[in-house]
């Protein structure tokens, strides 16, 4: 199942995760947010943290495969172009240390954490997660704050957790807990129309701003926006 297609309506109104929360977790929407969450998190945050690979993972390539007696698993397919800083992936597969150097779209290169952190932020946390939780407030399942208390939690534990098995944290800890704005993609103009010489930027499909306020602040109000 997509995660686009998890708050799609069905009949009678309700969401379509409800009734896979009733399928697969008893009607336990908590249990299977926790679920959701720690799998997002625990996959990408290594990857961004260990690995030095962002994955341009939207709704509709990030898949959730459920199956009874056994957790749910992540199943991600026909991504769109990945970040990946070569220095970082080095230092976790020295024998790969050059295939970096072999890829021929400059664009998945990059040079430092921020382009990372600008992926994971626009695309597993705004598309994949927060925007599950806007359609679960939106349909009285659960109140926003509580729901925005869950994600800290559970970022707070999978950064834990991480920080346990030697991964520096750091990084992600600078940008999603320290930062009072997160990146968010600008769309300045249609890319079939204007020169990047118009639009100043080298991909326009990845252009950020910082000016959304960071709802991972516990003192931050969040916005249904």
């Amino acid at each position: 199942m997509p995660v686009a297609a998890l708050a799609s309506p069905i009949a009678g109104g309700r969401l379509f995760l409800e009734q896979l929360v009733e399928g697969f977790y008893a009607g336990s929407l908590q249990h299977w947010l926790d679920d959701y969450l720690d799998l997002l998190l625990q996959v990408h945050l290594r990857l961004w943290l260990r690995y030095g690979i962002a994955l341009e993972a939207n709704q509709q390539n990030a898949v959730l495969i459920f199956e009874h007696g056994r957790p749910m698993r992540l199943l991600m397919k026909d991504n769109d172009a990945a970040r990946l800083w070569p220095q970082r992936f080095a230092a976790a597969f020295a024998d790969l240390a050059g295939l970096p150097a072999a890829l021929q779209d400059e664009r998945i290169r990059v040079n430092s954490s921020q382009p990372l952190a600008e992926m994971f932020c626009t695309i597993t946390l705004q598309l994949n997660i927060v925007a599950i939780l806007q359609a679960i407030a939106a349909a009285g399942l659960a109140p926003q704050a509580s729901l925005y208390d869950t994600l800290r939690r559970r970022l707070s534990g999978c950064l834990q957790q991480l920080e346990a098995e030697g991964i520096n944290c750091d990084d992600a800890r600078r940008w999603l807990l320290d930062s009072p704005r997160l990146p968010v993609k600008y769309l300045l103009s249609a890319g079939s129309l204007f020169s990047k010489a118009h639009s100043g930027a080298s991909d326009i499909n990845k252009f950020y701003g910082y000016s959304a306020a960071n709802f991972l602040l516990e003192e931050a109000p969040c916005s249904a926006g």
